[in-house]
Formats: C-alpha cells, structure tokens, sequence
C-alpha cells in the first residue's frame, strides 16, 4: 500500500514513511556527487589549534560560498538520516522476522555511520569558516584559507548544532562544539550561538545518563 492509497485511515505505514526517507537520501547523496564535481574541497591534516581544528583534519575550500553549499546539503541530509534513525528504532521495536530485523540493524548501523561521517565533515570546515588564514598542514606546507569576514560564526551555527544534537555525536565531539559556540560568542558577540550550546550540553547530559547502567 502507498502513501497515497492510504487515506482511508490518515495514518502512514512506518514502511512507507522508511522507503520515502531512504529514496530522499539517495537523492541527497547524488547531490554531494554533483557538488565533488562543480565545487570540490581538500582535506588536510593540520597541527594547529585545537580549539578551531578537530581531529587534525581541515577542509579548503574555494570560498565561502562553496561552504554554504556543502554544509547545506549536509544538514538536510542529517535531518534525513535522523528521520531513517526513527523509523528504524521503532520498526525494531516491533515483532519481525529475523532476516527483517538483521537487515534493520545493519541499516541503522550505516546511517549511523553516514551520520557521523557528515558531522566530520562539518567540524572540518569550521578553521577555514571562522577565518583561520594560514593553516600548517603535518607534511609543513602552508594552506591558505580564504580572505572571509566575521559571518562564518552565523554560517557555521545550524551545521554545529546539527552536529551536537546528531545522536551520533560522541561526548567528546560535543565538548568541543559547546565550547566552539562559546568562543563564537565572545569573538562574534552570536547570542544564539549561547543558546545552542546550552541546548547541546542538555543533550551530553541526557546522553550521558541514558547510557549509564542503572541498578
């Protein structure tokens, strides 16, 4: 039964709902090629600060504005990915065949992955975003970011919380963000950017006590 076939009840069958989301990313992923094509970026390793530079990694890009593109599409594609995590959670929440439940999981745990692997992608735009103009790379060449101005704080905010909330965040990665969104306020004066990190450290807290064993 599709979507549309089912208006008699007004409710949409978690299948469905899966299939349209799984169908959304596969376009979204086309997108990403597309975008590699007409606005590629460099990943880099660096040694610089590690308050702007997580994991070592940096991405260069042309300009600001291939940011902007990048990073849009990386969070709708978050949101997709959040929306199959959902989904999946509640279908192996119910009774299933064992084939359907095994092949649930392994699809959970390849969103997840695609998850996390857009959050990375993310926090490595963030040196060249907030105008970090020389960055040293670990083979000693120097990397030069483009000339920005002070709206990478504005432009970085939504990727960063999309990254906090992702349920793929590691405490750590969300650490690092939380204190980011601070120096982001003291630097660019962002008060949304307070609200943001407030909004994330209640979800490390949460996250935190879910995943402690209970007596």
């Amino acid at each position: 039964m599709s979507v549309r076939d089912n208006k008699k009840t007004g409710e949409i069958p978690w299948s469905n709902l899966l299939e349209d989301s799984t169908t959304l990313d596969c376009d979204l992923q086309y997108v990403s090629e597309f975008l590699a094509e007409q606005e590629p970026y460099k990943t880099t390793e660096s040694d610089g600060d590690p308050k702007i530079i997580y994991n070592g990694r940096v991405d260069l890009y042309k300009d600001s504005w291939a940011i902007r593109l990048w990073n849009n599409m990386r969070n709708i594609r978050m949101i997709t990915c959040e929306i199959t995590c959902v989904l999946l959670n509640n279908a192996l929440a119910k009774d299933l065949a064992p084939a359907a439940r095994e092949c649930m999981k392994l699809n959970l745990q390849e969103t997840m992955q695609t998850l996390s692997k857009l959050g990375d992608d993310i926090l490595a735009t963030v040196p060249q975003a907030l105008e970090s103009l020389c960055i040293t790379s670990k083979s000693g060449s120097a990397n030069q970011s483009f000339d920005g101005n002070v709206s990478g704080g504005y432009m970085l905010t939504w990727g960063l919380y999309m990254v906090g909330k992702s349920p793929a965040a590691t405490s750590g990665a969300r650490q690092w963000i939380i204190r980011l969104l601070h120096d982001v306020f003291m630097n660019a004066g962002l008060s949304i950017s307070l609200q943001i990190a407030e909004h994330i450290m209640r979800i490390d807290e949460t996250a935190k006590y879910d995943s402690t064993p209970q007596s």
